[in-house]
């Protein structure tokens, strides 16, 4: 499990105009260390220290979990490891101090929430409303990394499916031969993919794509980790529904006479 710990030094100087404030994250442990928000307003792409690029706040959950530590253009905001505040009453930067230290204090703790009720494996059970076709999945969730929120997800094989097969996440090949940790994953297989593209172990030469029964997608924020495991769930959810009516529609029989 995640422990959080953030380290800042802050040096506070004089200035021939005032009094300065410099906050500098040198440490952290399962959090980034870039923890205070700027807003991008210049026109040659963030870059902290250039333009006129404002700095916000201490980086809240939100942002941590929202805007990136490398941003890419496009990007209104982005977080850097240092700020350096100007004041010209003693007060002012008495004051920031303070709240800075403060702030990040109530951050470490509310960042260790947010990790804690991420990570864990959980089981989910999937039904037609016939009861027809029926699977089971299990999510396991952790962190990695200060930067790497890790969702692995796979269908079991205990129970067994039911009416459908076990192999439900949709490869592209990129290498020779199936590979899930260097193919791209596409997304939860739909009806037509199971009819198109065959199971890992019955892949054919010459095949583009091909099914697994387990995922597993590295984010770099939290927000995105979480985004992910739910669409996981949610097309799961509509993929017990839908290729059992798809069977449903295909199974029977019929007579049909022809006449020249």
């Amino acid at each position: 499990m995640a422990s959080v710990s953030i380290s800042l030094t802050q040096n506070r100087i004089t200035t021939e105009t005032g009094y300065r404030v410099i906050n500098e994250v040198t440490a952290a442990a399962d959090i980034e260390e870039k923890l205070f928000l700027y807003k991008f307003v210049d026109g040659n792409g963030p870059a902290w220290g250039e333009g006129d690029d404002t700095y916000q706040h201490v980086a809240t959950v939100l942002d941590v979990r929202n805007y990136p530590a490398a941003p890419s253009p496009g990007d209104d905001f982005y977080r850097h490891k240092k700020v350096v505040l100007d004041y010209g009453l003693l007060s002012g930067a008495i004051d920031q101090a303070a709240i800075t230290k403060t702030r990040l204090s109530e951050l470490a703790v509310d960042w260790q929430i947010e990790v804690d009720a991420f990570e864990g494996t959980t089981g989910y059970a999937y039904q037609s409303e016939d009861g027809e076709v029926s699977f089971s999945l299990e999510q396991e969730q952790s962190q990695e990394a200060a930067d790497n929120y890790r969702v692995k997800s796979t269908i079991l094989d205990s129970p067994a499916p039911v009416g459908i097969d076990r192999s439900l996440f949709l490869y592209e090949l990129i290498g020779v031969a199936p590979y899930e940790a260097v193919d791209k994953f596409i997304r939860v297989a739909t009806t037509d993919d199971l009819s198109q593209w065959h199971a890992k172990g019955a892949w054919q030469l010459g095949e583009t794509h091909y099914r697994s029964t387990f995922v597993q997608v590295d984010n770099a924020l939290l927000d995105n980790a979480e985004v992910h495991a739910a669409q996981v769930r949610t097309d799961l959810e509509a993929l017990a529904v839908d290729y059992d009516v798809a069977s449903d529609d295909f199974v029977g029989s019929e007579t049909t006479t022809y006449t020249g």
